[in-house]
């Protein structure tokens, strides 16, 4: 599963918002995108996380993991966001959770400028 940087823009939207009530075409007109194009980014935020490796194929390539002595996953590794986060990640779930959605988006990037 691989996020698009509109998504991270929606997710992090939704959470200013912080629980107050929305609708897709308020999001939308307020993010100057697209109701279909809001929706999916939606869609795609809910399947990424949590965890990322639940929707990553190990078949395609190996699970990113963030090199953490303390880690309990093995995988591809993947330099995390700042050195500190994986420890921070794992005292903190809704934190691991939004440090996820952003690695799916920075992985979606490497990813597509290696192709």
């Amino acid at each position: 599963m691989l996020l698009k940087p509109q998504d991270l823009l929606v997710a992090l939207k939704l959470l200013a918002l912080k629980n107050a009530p929305w609708q897709y075409a308020s999001l939308a007109e307020s993010l100057g995108m697209g109701q279909g194009e809001v929706h999916s980014s939606v869609k795609r935020g809910l399947r990424a996380a949590p965890p990322l490796s639940r929707e990553v194929s190990t078949e395609e390539w190996a699970i990113p993991v963030w090199p953490f002595d303390e880690g309990q996953v093995r995988g591809e590794s993947f330099s995390p966001l700042y050195r500190s986060a994986p420890m921070a990640a794992s005292k903190d779930q809704g934190l691991y959770e939004l440090l996820a959605l952003v690695d799916a988006v920075r992985g979606a990037r490497n990813h597509h400028a290696n192709s």
